[in-house]
């Protein structure tokens, strides 16, 4: 379904503005960069968590050990992957549980959580608050 991983991250995107799923934004914004990577899409949720999300279309352990990464600063961790791609990953749940990551993908118009994410104290608060600021200066 999703040729590129932009693919992907429009399609999550466009789904968490029109509210269809599980995740609420009070701001959000593509590529925050910091110096161990760069996130594909922070997330600064109604509850005032920060979220966190790495895409890839295949390759579903370097997303994880990205978003295991994430975790520095992010309350909430996850891998997004398409559905084809998940199901290879959920084979491994055991990966993701052991790094407090969750997973989820998008089909049609809905964004799935196939494993959540456990709630996460960022051991980088400062680098929490900066994402969150990056979060409110929008794009």
């Amino acid at each position: 379904m999703f040729r590129y991983e932009c693919d992907l991250v429009s399609k999550f995107l466009e789904v968490v503005h029109t509210s269809n799923g599980p995740f609420i934004s009070n701001s959000l914004r593509q590529e925050f960069d910091y110096r161990s990577g760069r996130t594909d899409i922070v997330i600064h949720d109604t509850k005032k968590q920060l979220l966190s999300f790495e895409a890839k279309l295949k390759k579903w352990r370097d997303a994880l050990h990205q978003a295991y990464r994430n975790s520095s600063f992010s309350h909430y961790s996850y891998v997004l992957l398409p559905s084809d791609t998940s199901k290879s990953a959920l084979k491994n749940i055991d990966e993701f549980i052991a790094r407090k990551v969750g997973l989820c993908t998008v089909v049609d118009d809905e964004i799935k959580i196939l494993i959540k994410a456990p709630f996460n104290e960022p051991i980088q608060p400062w680098l929490t608050k900066s994402a969150v600021e990056f979060t409110q200066r929008g794009n």
